[in-house]
């Protein structure tokens, strides 16, 4: 059962089920009647399960559908489950009369306790296969009459793995130490040509858990014959989606509701993914569908398409879909060269609208705002880049062994030469690598200084009403931020900044350009002190050095000007800025006139 679990959960078939089954060599069986039909049974129920996922299409299909080569699997008998369930009956008859003839031939001490006995054990095992097996089956039919069916069998299915949970391994450190019995990697010859997977038992507590869960969920699918009406199926599938469902009941869901009417038939005369439904849906009686024009009868088609995807969406995984975003917190190599790559490609971009000019003044605080997000995370993914990359091999013990062979005259010391060669190469790039990327993650820390000064520096420059009005008046600055970024919202990372943030940033400095002054000179200082550093390696001509010392004395003029104003309540002076890009194509130097 674990390893069936396993199975649905996302492990190969070959690694798992069929791995415990070959392993007990089924044509080896035919004496031990009792084995043989737990064993086909598995095999039975590995192949009704592999249909469901077919027909309900929710699953990836590497997961159920293909095969490898010499593990066959066969398809469901047309005759359903009596073959299956008539062998496992046949084997509780055999297992009742072996145990008949065990007790009287060792009858219990009088005034002795009974034990829990193992054939109990093996009895409850081999109803709860059958049970399962019967509600695989009339799952897969999905009529009325078999999902009101699976409603009777599932409580006594749940009562039976109550039961063998009880009567599990005595010993408590075995089933907390609990290990397959068998390598893992066994079938690893007849996997498909598909990528190697890391199979992970599943433990035998957390695989009662999951049987008990599965069985509850597959309850919530047979509710779908309650469903009459639109709204109502919306509701059922968001309830359903919230509990998590596994990959059974997710699939037997998705096919009960996409199962043709000739089939199944409606589970009510007002069922909701058919024609009627969506009359009902949307108020129109089916009775005048003939006396209306025909585009209303290809809009109701295309919303019952709508309809049906929305279902398959809701049954695709837990919540909704797949959750592709990247797990939280740091990222390895290859993840942190990615969003490296793409921060400092949207940078680059955004900076280019300098150079051809074309943002407007108003504009240049939301682009240079996005610019100090981008840098960051261009000089933070620099540094996880630095941490991931692997240790080269080192070429002391190579450069000494061929010495030592070289002496000797042998093949052995050229071979080693060649390796402690490699090794010291291997060196040489590692430590031209890593001064590349932390030159970068230091420009980028520098040119972050240096957006976040020209960002406080226009907003302020905003606020005091120095700057001139946007020449697209009828464009909200909602409408400018979405056309400006749109476009990093086709990369996943980095994350794209919403309007709100920016909004939020900015509402927070309102009223305070005095303040916003005084960041934006710091901001300057920071990035002139960076470039200062360097000593010319980040900025060779002395461009942005330059820039950032003018610009952080135009701030500080600026900042005590309106600090002047603001603690004697006057009017603010009249600046008429101006801003220079002939030193740099992307940062400019703000220039100041009083009119």
């Amino acid at each position: 059962m674990a390893q069936e679990i396993g199975w649905w959960s996302g492990d190969t078939l070959a690694q798992t089920v069929f791995t415990c089954l070959y392993l007990l060599h089924p044509e080896r069986l035919e004496q031990n009647s009792l084995l043989r039909a737990f064993c086909k049974a598995s095999k039975a129920t590995c192949s009704i399960v592999r249909e469901i996922a077919q027909l309900g299409n929710v699953t990836r299909e590497e997961d159920f559908l293909p095969q490898g080569p010499g593990l066959k699997l066969d398809q469901p008998p047309r005759d359903g489950a009596a073959p299956t369930v008539d062998s496992l009956t046949a084997a509780e008859e055999r297992l009742a009369q072996a145990e008949r003839v065990a007790s009287s031939q060792q009858a219990t001490p009088s005034g002795a306790a009974s034990e829990p006995s193992h054939w109990e054990a093996l009895r409850c095992r081999l109803r709860f296969r059958r049970l399962f097996i019967q509600i695989l089956y009339k799952l897969h039919s999905a009529t009325r009459p078999d999902y009101e069916a699976v409603m009777r069998l599932l409580p006594a299915a749940l009562l039976e793995l109550e039961h063998m949970q009880a009567t599990q391994l005595a010993d408590p450190s075995l089933r907390d130490d609990y290990t397959l019995g068998f390598d893992l990697e066994a079938n690893r010859g007849h996997l498909g040509p598909a990528p190697p997977r890391i199979v992970t038992p599943i433990p035998l507590d957390k695989a009662w858990s999951y049987m008990r869960s599965m069985l509850q969920h597959l309850m919530l699918v047979c509710h779908l014959i309650k469903v009459e009406s639109w709204q109502m199926l919306q509701g059922f599938l968001q309830s359903f989606a919230a509990s998590q469902p596994g990959t059974i009941a997710r699939s037997a869901l998705h096919y009960g509701l996409t199962r043709p009417r000739s089939l199944g038939g409606p589970w009510s005369s007002t069922w909701a993914l058919d024609a009627d439904g969506m009359c009902l849906a949307v108020g129109l009686p089916h009775s005048v569908m003939s006396q209306l024009p025909e585009e209303v009868g290809v809009f109701l088609e295309q919303a019952l398409i709508l309809a049906q995807d929305y279902c398959r969406c809701m049954c695709l995984n837990h919540a909704r879909g797949w959750d592709w975003r990247p797990d939280q917190g740091a990222q390895g190599l290859l993840g942190a060269w990615v969003e490296r790559e793409s921060a400092a490609l949207q940078a680059q971009i955004l900076l280019l609208g300098f150079d051809t000019q074309v943002y407007a003044a108003p504009d240049f605080c939301m682009v240079y705002w996005y610019c100090d997000y981008l840098f960051g995370i261009l000089h933070l993914m620099s540094q996880q880049l630095l941490n991931s990359f692997p240790q080269p091999l080192q070429g002391l013990h190579g450069s000494s062994s061929s010495k030592a062979g070289s002496h000797k005259g042998g093949k052995k010391g050229t071979k080693n030469a060649k390796h402690g060669k490699q090794a010291d190469q291997s060196v040489v790039l590692y430590n031209e690598l890593c001064t590349g990327v932390l030159t970068t993650g230091e420009m980028a820390g520098a040119l972050r200084s240096m957006s976040q000064g020209c960002a406080y520096m226009f907003l302020g420059l905003d606020m005091c009403g120095w700057l001139p009005t946007h020449p697209c008046v009828f464009n909200t600055l909602r409408q400018r931020y979405e056309q400006r970024f749109s476009f990093c919202h086709r990369l996943p990372v980095p994350e794209p900044l919403p309007h709100t943030k920016y909004q939020f940033a900015m509402q927070s400095a309102e009223g305070k350009p005095a303040m916003v002054f005084m960041a934006a000179q710091r901001a300057f200082q920071s990035a002139h002190a960076m470039l200062m550093q360097s000593e010319g390696q980040l900025d060779k001509e002395g461009h942005l050095e330059k820039i950032a010392m003018k610009n952080s004395l135009a701030a500080s003029l600026l900042h005590r000007a309106s600090e002047r104003a603001a603690s004697q309540d006057a009017p603010l002076p009249n600046f008429k800025p101006s801003w220079d890009f002939s030193l740099h194509p992307a940062f400019p130097v703000v220039g100041l006139k009083s009119s």
